[in-house]
């Protein structure tokens, strides 16, 4: 953990300007043109992405290697206040970019609304669209909340969307777009 202790980026050696600069959107790539290592770029990425959070609460050593399991594919549990919204953005945030769809599940309505509220500036810094998916919704403003990059949305809605989308004859009646990147924040 000392490696992503509290001091800074110190992978990138940088400070909160030169973190937000080297994660403008036409920038973030650089590394993959110059031959870094992706597992390099992926730490690097998510430090940086550490600095320009500086409004929220500071991402310390268990979000960032949790963002990083995340990103892997694998489960991350951390305990209630730990920073789990938090952990999630950076894994979203490299999928989306790469021009992945990426959904983030929630419990409940409230926390969809609020976490695409919350973290929405920080995907936003970064050049990415956010939704949010709400009961009651209709079918338009569905189909535009799940064409942004990133869309918060509670797992009863998905199943509930995926099984009717499965109903529709014409393919254009659909409100879902094919998922690469799930993220389950419960």
């Amino acid at each position: 953990t000392q490696r992503y202790g509290p001091t800074g980026c110190t992978l990138l050696g940088a400070d909160h300007e030169s973190a937000v600069a080297w994660l403008e959107p036409d920038n973030v790539f650089w590394p993959y043109y110059l031959g870094y290592a992706y597992d390099e770029f992926v730490e690097s990425f998510y430090l940086a992405q550490r600095e320009i959070t500086t409004p929220h609460p500071h991402s310390h050593a268990i979000k960032i290697m949790a963002g990083i399991a995340l990103h892997r594919g694998r489960v991350a549990e951390m305990q209630t206040g730990e920073g789990k919204t938090l952990a999630a953005v950076a894994p979203a945030s490299l999928n989306a970019l790469s021009g992945n769809t990426v959904h983030i599940h929630t419990v409940n309505d409230y926390l969809a609304r609020r976490d695409a509220a919350w973290m929405g500036p920080i995907y936003e810094q970064l050049g990415l669209s956010v939704g949010c998916i709400q009961e009651g919704m209709s079918v338009a403003d569905r189909r535009d909340a799940y064409n942004c990059d990133v869309t918060y949305v509670t797992a009863k809605e998905a199943g509930f969307d995926l099984l009717r989308d499965g109903l529709c004859l014409e393919p254009d009646d659909r409100v879902l777009r094919p998922v690469h990147f799930v993220i389950v924040d419960e």
